[in-house]
Parts: structure tokens; sequence; C-alpha cells
């Protein structure tokens, strides 16, 4: 493969073209979100910062004319600054027109962003989200029943959402293999093809299609837009076990 090593002799002009063009070609990504919990210091409080480990997009870091232009999209989101806990500032690289934020065992309940974050803009301004729906409820059997508090919590944390995805698995019982009760869900590159590229076609059942009414019926009530709701299923998680947590 050749290398292009002349870029740099370009006018600035024809090189900024070359950034914007790369900034916007760049795909969607799935970034997980991470409550980070430090033990009580000396001043007895808790300490507690957001962040992630997903991919950060190279353009932020190749040049300094490129890192200008990718921060346009990508903006540093969702700092900690609930008093009296010790302030952390943004860590997470976000755009939130397109990119989906995940919320897996690493941050069990998304309301917590609406309580310990002053970051309604951020929240605000975030258009799609996937989440264990399992992990938000530490497992609780019945995940899916009416007043479910998982509805109320997601239209108080994301009033403009426009997808959500909902991830299935089974519950680990003693004696699984402990490989698959590694919850990095996101370590799984068809997982997160998955969690991309799933569809409102995805819905078949009446107990996924009673849920999906539920959810956006919260939002309809409160004359807010409903989000779009797609569901996956993790089939290497759930290979000898159940297939749904919808049954």
């Amino acid at each position: 493969m050749s290398i292009f090593t002349l870029f740099a002799s370009l006018p600035s002009e024809l090189q900024r073209l070359i950034w914007e063009d790369a900034v916007a070609g760049e795909d969607a990504r799935v970034v997980e979100i991470r409550q980070e919990i430090e033990v009580p210091l000396r001043d007895g409080n808790w300490h507690c910062q957001y962040t992630s480990r997903s991919r950060i997009p190279g353009l932020l870091h190749a040049t300094r004319e490129s890192r200008y232009l990718a921060l346009r999209r990508w903006r540093l989101c969702f700092p900690f600054k609930n008093k009296p806990y010790k302030e952390h500032p943004s860590k997470i690289f976000f755009d939130a027109a397109v990119d989906i934020l995940y919320f897996g065992e690493k941050f069990p309940y998304f309301h917590d962003l609406t309580v310990y974050s002053d970051n309604v803009e951020d929240r605000g301004a975030v258009r799609k989200i996937a989440f264990d729906l399992a992990a938000q409820q530490h497992n609780e059997p019945r995940v899916y029943r009416s007043h479910h508090p998982t509805m109320e919590r997601l239209y108080n944390a994301f009033p403009n959402l426009a997808k959500a995805v909902i991830i299935e698995r089974f519950h680990p019982k003693f004696g699984d293999d402990p490989t698959l009760q590694n919850t990095s869900l996101l370590m799984d590159m068809r997982l997160r093809n998955d969690i991309l590229s799933c569809g409102v076609e995805s819905i078949v059942g009446s107990t996924r299609k009673r849920f999906t009414h539920r959810l956006q019926q919260h939002y309809i009530c409160l004359d807010l837009k409903h989000p779009e709701v797609a569901f996956v299923t993790d089939q290497r998680r759930i290979s000898g076990s159940r297939a749904s947590l919808f049954v």
C-alpha cells in the first residue's frame, strides 16, 4: 500500500477540506458509559466520575487542525458535578446526533445521570441509547411489568430520545461458564454491530410489543415524542439457557 507523504505541503485550505471530509465520514459509535466510584477518602465523601473505554476517534489526536474540527462533532460530555462529591470534568467524547450511549453493568442505573450530575444539556441532546435490561434492575426477573421503574427513568433522563435499543441476555446461574458471565458486552464486536444495525423490525413477540407500547406511552403522556424501540438478543450468552428475558 502506497503512503501519501506530501499532505503537509498542500495548501492549508485543501488540508482543511480533507480533514472536514474525514470528520464527516466517521461512522457512528457505540459508547459505553461507566460509573467509576471510589471509596470515601479522608473527607468522608464518596467520589464518582463518568468514564468510557470505548474507542476515541483518531481524528481527535491526528493534528491540531483535525482536533479543532473533530471537536465540533465529538464534544466532551457528562461531567460529574454533584456536591458534596468531588467534581470531575467531562471525560467522554460523544456525538449526540448519531452515537449510541450504552449502559451495561458498569452503569446499572442511567437515572443516576439526573441525580448525581449537572448535565441537563448533555442528556437532552442524546438521541440514541442502548441498555442491558437485566443489568438495569440487577437481574430482577420481571423486567417487563407495566409500571417498571426503568420506563420512568428513561424519559426523565432522556426527554428527546429517538431510539432505544434493549439488550436481552440470560440471568447467570450457579455453575454457568464464568467466561459467559463477563458482562463487558461491547468487547464482542458482533454485538456492537448488532446494536448499530438493529431496527424496529426486530420487535417480535407479544410481550416485547406490550413493553414497547407501555414505554412509548410514558413519553406520549408528557407530550414528548416517543422513541423507536428495538431489541437485540445476545445469542452467545444465551447458549444452553433461556432464549429471551421476554418469555
